[in-house]
């Protein structure tokens, strides 16, 4: 990670003052007030992995107060990693204390305060807003909601959050892609299974996700170069994941798809307004590499080749 802020070169009686200007605009861009000691020193060091900012972030204590207003643009969504020190989150009436090994997730689009201890140490991750709301659907249940390495998809969860920095820089676009996928993944099934998650709630979100998916899957549909890997990427998620949602309807990714091709071919099949479209042709606009493939496959499906269905069509 690359170093983007210190107060380490700046005078010490205006370092409170950098910090609120430069450093906690870097850490949290929105609107903000800051109250803090006349020593104060600070840190931030930056990176990326895929779709996800990473900040390792260090300080003195201090508050930070978020209004309203500033909040309401914001498109991340913050995961906080407590590594040292002690962190206190208050939205509305309800307050949150960090410890080191607890994560918390913040929507930026509420107004909230935070109060810093001593000895500060928090990685932050900013997650692109719909790549969560794809696997939990409404953020706003699970704000503020902590997760602890006590239970063991917590402690699974930080611990494989927390080792994110280091594979930055080592990682293909690819891999990098496929590494937060499954962060976020991971980070689904801690939410989804913690104690104050409801089954209402854990539903609402696999249903969204699920619906999210079909979309992609629909948008996408007759393209067959799209690996089943590259149609859950395009819906936000794993395959690996996708096959999990599948799996509440005795299907898999790739037999949902398939199975969504040949619907749409058959029905092509009974339209006169394919009438002018051989098998063949009718095969490679439906997704399929070769008219043999979509043979076989229709005919397992519906057991009659697609040149006999449509024959039996024709003939009323």
């Amino acid at each position: 990670m690359q170093l983007m802020f210190s107060t380490d070169d700046v005078h010490p009686r205006d370092r409170l003052v950098y910090w609120q200007d430069v450093g906690v605009a870097i850490w949290s861009p929105l609107e903000h007030q800051v109250t803090g000691p006349r020593d104060f020193q600070a840190r931030i060091q930056g990176g990326s992995l895929g779709p996800l900012n990473l900040m390792l972030v260090e300080s003195s204590p201090c508050e930070i107060i978020r209004g309203a207003a500033a909040s309401s643009s914001a498109d991340d969504v913050l995961i906080l990693l407590q590594l040292d020190g002690t962190w206190i989150g208050t939205l509305g009436d309800h307050k949150t204390r960090l410890e080191p090994g607890e994560l918390v997730l913040v929507d930026p689009q509420r107004p909230f305060s935070v109060e810093v201890g001593p000895g500060f140490r928090q990685l932050m991750i900013e997650v692109p807003r719909v790549l969560l709301e794809v696997r939990l659907g409404a953020i706003a249940p699970f704000a503020m909601q902590k997760v602890s390495e006590e239970r063991s998809i917590g402690g699974l969860t930080f611990d494989f959050l927390k080792a994110l920095p280091a594979c930055g820089t080592s990682l293909s676009d690819v891999a990098a892609q496929h590494i937060a996928s499954q962060a976020l993944d991971l980070l689904t099934v801690a939410y989804t299974q913690a104690e104050k998650a409801s089954p209402v709630t854990r539903t609402a979100a696999r249903m969204a996700a699920l619906f999210r998916l079909k979309g992609e899957i629909e948008s996408r549909l007759f393209d067959s170069s799209l690996s089943t890997e590259e149609y859950a990427e395009k819906a936000g998620m794993s395959a690996r994941y996708a096959n999990k949602l599948l799996e509440t309807e005795d299907t898999s990714l790739e037999r949902y798809i398939f199975a969504r091709r040949l619907e749409k071919s058959r029905a092509a099949l009974d339209s006169l307004d394919y009438d002018d479209l051989s098998i063949s042709e009718i095969a490679h606009t439906h997704g399929f590499a070769s008219a043999s493939h979509f043979t076989r496959r229709f005919k397992e499906a519906f057991e009659v080749a697609p040149a006999e269905y449509r024959e039996r069509r024709a003939k009323g």
